[in-house]
């Protein structure tokens, strides 16, 4: 059991993965905050560093670019310790990134029902490229295909729609201490 007993003194890293539009950076700013940790966004590091959006990455250099570009940016943040990383949706499926992320510290999967990750996806379809390439069935597909590797994670945090955004984090902390 992995377990934070004393917040100021953990130097490991907490990995938060899950499909896109999860609430990975939502949750995760929310946790970093109240266990007086670092945070880092993995797509966010990735665009200020290289100028450009995740969009445009896809665009030019293609997926398999980016998911190099990904794997490094994840390595070299994990460095940091004390920290929490929200990956982004397919970070765990490439370059045996949640075999790193499972061996390096803690990871907790965000498992949102389908349903709700459409209704946000809807929402923020501009900004994600696999998203606006994607209809309801293949996006539904390729969440049905990651859902195993994100089950691999050490602790799995089971969405529930009728609480508050403030009991979600009170149960993640708890998974945690």
């Amino acid at each position: 059991m992995i377990k934070i007993d004393n917040k100021s003194n953990f130097k490991g890293v907490i990995f938060l993965v899950g499909f896109m539009a999860s609430g990975k950076t939502t949750i995760g700013r929310l946790l970093a905050n109240k266990l007086e940790l670092c945070f880092f966004d993995l797509d966010s590091e990735i665009q200020i560093n290289e100028g450009q959006t995740i969009r445009q990455i896809f665009e030019v250099e293609g997926e398999s670019y980016f998911r190099d570009l990904e794997s490094r940016y994840l390595r070299n943040l994990s460095k940091n310790g004390g920290c929490i990383i929200s990956t982004g949706g397919g970070t765990p499926m490439y370059n045996d990134n949640m075999q790193f992320m499972n061996s390096t510290g803690i990871t907790c999967y965000l498992n949102i029902p389908f349903k709700v990750i459409f209704r946000r996806l809807q929402m923020d379809k501009n900004f994600r490229p696999l998203a606006s390439k994607s209809d309801i069935n293949m996006l539904n597909l390729l969440y049905v295909n990651r859902e195993s590797t994100y089950n691999t994670a050490h602790k799995i945090f089971i969405y529930n729609e009728q609480h508050s955004i403030e009991d979600q984090i009170e149960y993640i902390l708890n998974l945690f201490i």
